[in-house]
């Protein structure tokens, strides 16, 4: 009965033990991951700053387009991660950079592409710069896609709506320069998804093994949306290695303990 009533006790420290060691894990992962978020997040967002420069290329010529090519040579040199700049007047890609892209993009109708329409129309709405994807690039390849809405003002003091500026970032060049597969030589696996509207979250860039069971979660702000970077460790916030070892060690300090107290008691009989 005392070996049973011990070990109880011993156990119920270990649990406690070994939760304020899986938080403690939890939030040096936090720490570890937090600048490689925050990374993901300026670097987009001051990639997203090409397309800002395309629309004042666009507001001089007031809505006259001179000398694009040049114009983006000198924006993409400024801005490394942008792979592809564009011009779309009433929605329709028109301008592109680098030119080897033009074939394949001019002529797409944003306003009436099916896969595209739904993030243009938002910002036109919004008259904000929205950030779309990641997904299959027309150029090859998984990119990011920040589209900024142009408007243009008109003499009886209202704006009318000129066309897009249009900014494409790689995703694995940009997550290779946040370095976030770092997280794996930590001893981490984990996933980045896009929050939707419902609530879900569609997975779009996961290292290690498969099937996050109980991840931290720190938010990756991009303009009009918002993603998730996912983390645990491996062999989870405390293994089941560890687990055994302590309960192991828990019935060996309590058969020890019951050991000594019978020998105590025999003796002082």
């Amino acid at each position: 009965m005392a070996f049973v009533l011990l070990l109880a006790f011993l156990l119920l420290l270990s649990a406690f033990w070994l939760k304020e060691v899986g938080e403690n894990r939890r939030l040096l992962a936090m720490q570890t991951a937090t600048p490689h978020a925050q990374s993901i997040a300026i670097r987009l967002n001051e990639t997203m700053g090409a397309a800002y420069m395309l629309a004042g290329l666009v507001r001089q010529g007031r809505g006259d387009v001179v000398g694009f090519a040049s114009q983006a040579a000198s924006i993409a040199d400024v801005f490394p991660l942008a792979k592809s700049l564009q011009l779309a007047p009433n929605g329709i890609i028109r301008y592109v950079y680098p030119e080897t892209d033009v074939e394949l993009l001019v002529g797409s109708d944003l306003l009436r592409s099916p896969a595209r329409r739904a993030e243009a129309y938002q910002a036109v709405v919004k008259r904000q710069l929205v950030v779309g994807g990641p997904y299959a690039a027309v150029q090859g390849g998984v990119a990011v896609i920040g589209r900024l809405p142009i408007f243009l003002p008109k003499g009886d003091g209202w704006e009318d709506f000129w066309g897009f500026a249009i900014v494409l970032v790689s995703l694995p060049e940009l997550l290779s320069s946040s370095r976030v597969a770092d997280l794996v030589e930590h001893g981490y696996r984990f996933e980045i998804c896009r929050l939707e509207e419902d609530g879900d979250c569609n997975v779009f860039s996961q290292r290690g093994s498969s099937g996050l069971i109980d991840p931290i979660e720190l938010g990756v702000e991009v303009a009009q949306g918002r993603w998730l970077l996912r983390l645990e460790r491996e062999d989870g916030w405390v293994s089941n290695l560890e687990k055994v070892l302590v309960a192991l060690g828990c019935m060996f300090l309590a058969m020890l303990a019951t050991a000594v107290f019978h020998r105590l008691t025999r003796a002082a009989e």
